[in-house]
């Protein structure tokens, strides 16, 4: 026969036991397509049309400089196989499975550079804002998951890595914290700070809050993203950037947008697909 005290320990060891197994932590893919479930809300990245994002950048540096950038950037599918970004001054810059072209009013730029220059900026660019997406995207490492929180709500902290060639920016090639909530699964923001053989040159980090969310035809993309400097403490060094986005559907895939104009030919001939 089990005594009362018996009994009621026993219930608390149960209690303790299925609380640790109901706060364990998912594995890194796991999380991330419980990330991208939450974001297609009613439909798939891969069964939606283009979309087409209208970003303005506003920032701040350290010193007070401000400026104001406006971009344009067409993609598809959820691993944004296919990414075309239009700069200023009449740069076009594209992505098409991994490919990255260039074009400068007009011209296709050929130096020996530009693959990786362009694939990097792209990167460089969309990657903070297209998360849980762009985690999909090749060359992201996943890494550990752990328990944590962000501005005070619980979350999972994803750490992630790169390819060396993934950013345009060598300081941003390094390991990433990605935050996202533990009840809702959205992604909630990010922050890395750069590798201990470049603080030397530059000992400013980065955290990326999500502040606002559009649907996007059954896709909840977000709509603006803060950026902040952070010291090598995690403390603001004042060098806020805001990134408003608002988006469309843009139609069925056209590959011609994001396929190279020097295989121009064989896109008219019917070699790619």
């Amino acid at each position: 026969m089990i005594s009362r005290t018996t009994a009621l320990s026993l219930t608390v060891g149960l209690v303790v036991v299925a609380g640790q197994a109901a706060a364990a932590a998912p594995s890194a893919e796991e999380l991330v397509s419980r990330a991208v479930a939450a974001a297609e809300t009613a439909t798939t990245m891969d069964q939606h049309d283009m979309i087409r994002a209208a970003i303005r950048q506003e920032e701040t540096a350290s010193d007070g400089t401000a400026q104001v950038r406006d971009l344009t950037a067409i993609f598809h599918g959820r691993r944004l196989d296919s990414i075309r970004l239009e700069l200023d001054g009449g740069v076009s810059l594209a992505l098409d499975n991994g490919d990255g072209w260039a074009m400068i009013r007009g011209e296709l730029d050929s130096r020996p550079q530009t693959p990786r220059m362009a694939g990097g900026t792209i990167r460089q660019t969309l990657f903070p804002l297209l998360m849980p997406f762009s985690l999909g995207m090749p060359g992201v490492e996943l890494g550990a998951v752990t328990e944590g929180s962000f501005d005070g709500t619980p979350a999972w902290v994803l750490e992630i890595g790169f390819d060396a060639d993934f950013f345009a920016a060598p300081s941003m090639v390094t390991t990433w914290k990605v935050f996202i909530g533990r009840t809702d699964h959205l992604v909630l923001g990010a922050e890395y700070l750069p590798a201990p053989d470049l603080r030397e040159v530059r000992a400013e980090g980065i955290r990326y809050r999500v502040l606002g969310r559009q649907d996007v035809d059954g896709v909840s993309l977000p709509t603006q993203v803060l950026l902040d400097g952070i010291d090598l403490e995690g403390l603001p060094t004042g060098h806020v950037r805001v990134t408003k986005l608002s988006y469309l559907s843009a139609g069925p895939l056209d590959r011609s947008l994001f396929f190279n104009p020097a295989e121009a030919e064989r896109l008219d001939a019917g070699e790619v697909e």
